[in-house]
């Protein structure tokens, strides 16, 4: 949400150079999630669709980013794709850390 409030250029790289270190941190994450919770003979079959998944996310956004920009500006990319992480957030929360945190108890 802040990249939609920068006034110069420095600013925006920070910014985006700040996002690129927690996704660049977030995928061996998600790597070792799906290895500890899918059954081992399914395990790459998961695998295949998370790569799926990213590659239709990297087709997908910028279509979508450039028909927000073309509607709401610049701000309104960062404004909106704000709105997907906290669906993702909560679509997470749900879908993992309430499971896992229900059979440690």
């Amino acid at each position: 949400m802040p990249s939609a409030f920068v006034t110069n250029t420095w600013q925006l790289a920070g910014l985006r150079f700040i996002i690129g270190i927690a996704d660049a941190s977030l995928f061996p994450q998600v790597q070792t999630l799906l290895t500890k919770n899918s059954p081992t003979t399914l395990t790459s079959h998961f695998f295949s669709w998370n790569q799926s998944a990213m590659y239709i996310g990297n087709m997908f956004g910028p279509i979508i980013g450039g028909l927000v920009a073309g509607s709401f500006g610049y701000a309104g990319v960062f404004l909106v794709t704000t709105g997907f992480v906290f669906i993702n957030l909560s679509l997470c929360f749900v879908n993992v850390f309430l499971p896992l945190r229900k059979a440690n108890h």
